[in-house]
């Protein structure tokens, strides 16, 4: 693991040396930073910042990033820049004054750039902190101010629900749905598909169901004004098919069985997310298909409890290799 965690580093520098110009500025040193800080180094103390000492026009905010090794343990990564500063292309200052400092450099004596450099280096600190302040993916708060700003879009503003959801972007990346097929048997098929994205989905309208009649329905002797199929009718039951549906996923692991299902605020928020797409009062029932493992069948060496029906089952014999399993979602 660790092995594996260095050679990411190594790679990452070694992109970050010969591809520097692809970065911006903002890329650059945030990278850097984390890279310095993955050593156990400080980066105010090993990332020096400074303009390139050029005249030259520059295309990128970029210009190169260097590595340089002080002594056997110790290296200071430069960082040069193609922003305002006290020398370089884009210094306000009388260009001789760029001119005289690469004419020292050239016969290396630098101190005048180095006490330039020491500026530099707070200033572009200061840039790079007034820069990333309100950017959501680098701000710790920011990710949070965004996601509610774009739930808000979406009519999802204030949904309680939401703060436990195990994958918010899901929504985000599923918001035509939202937007354009709220409501339809076709966009809940496609909202449930891509949540189990290696299951089979089919969403089955009209299913039929017994409703219990009040007894003020049924056909009563002696009653006045009964009129039979028309007021009143024979027996305590009717078939209806108008509000209830069926929602088949096949097949799905056991791992994607106990978090949804098995894992009470998963399921709360499953049950939460298809009654706010569903919109109607409807009653709707989930088929499961679960492919079978060990984690399903009976043993006595399970290290979780074995509740049958919920995370157990018996089987005869070993020929079927899926479980089925039926409950009521709404």
């Amino acid at each position: 693991m660790a092995d594996t965690r260095g050679q990411k580093l190594a790679e990452l520098e070694q992109d970050l040396i010969t591809n520097a110009t692809q970065y911006s500025f903002i890329q650059a040193y945030k990278l850097l930073c984390q890279l310095v800080l993955a050593k156990k180094a400080e980066p105010l103390k090993v990332i020096r910042i400074r303009p390139a000492l050029t005249l030259s026009l520059m295309r990128s905010e970029v210009v190169s990033i260097e590595k340089v090794f002080v002594d056997e343990k110790n290296e200071l990564y430069f960082l040069e820049v193609n922003l305002m500063g006290l020398y370089g292309q884009s210094s306000p200052l009388p260009k001789f004054f760029t001119e005289e400092i690469m004419q020292a450099h050239a016969k290396e004596s630098d101190a005048a750039r180095l006490f330039l450099d020491l500026i530099h280096q707070r200033l572009y600190q200061l840039l790079f902190e007034a820069q990333t302040r309100n950017l959501p993916h680098i701000n710790p708060n920011g990710k949070n101010q965004i996601y509610d700003f774009m739930f808000s879009l979406i009519g999802f503003r204030d949904k309680v629900w939401l703060n436990d959801f195990p994958d918010p972007s899901f929504l985000l990346r599923n918001i035509n749905l939202f937007r354009h097929q709220k409501g339809t048997a076709s966009g809940l098929k496609q909202l449930v598909s891509r949540l189990f994205t290696h299951s089979s989905v089919e969403v089955s309208q009209y299913e039929t169901r017994d409703l219990v009649m009040p007894k003020s329905q049924r056909f009563t002797l002696a009653q006045q004004g009964d009129c039979l199929g028309v007021s009143t009718l024979l027996g305590h039951k009717i078939k209806d098919s108008q509000s209830k549906i069926l929602i088949a996923i096949n097949p799905i692991s056991e791992q994607e069985f106990n978090f949804w299902i098995n894992t009470p605020q998963n399921w709360l928020s499953l049950k939460q997310l298809i009654r706010y797409f569903v919109v109607q009062p409807l009653l709707i029932d989930i088929k499961l298909e679960i492919e079978h493992g060990d984690l399903l069948t009976l043993s006595l060496d399970n290290a979780q409890p074995a509740k049958l029906g919920l995370n157990t089952w018996l089987h005869p014999d070993r020929q079927h290799h899926t479980v089925q399993s039926q409950m009521r979602l709404l």
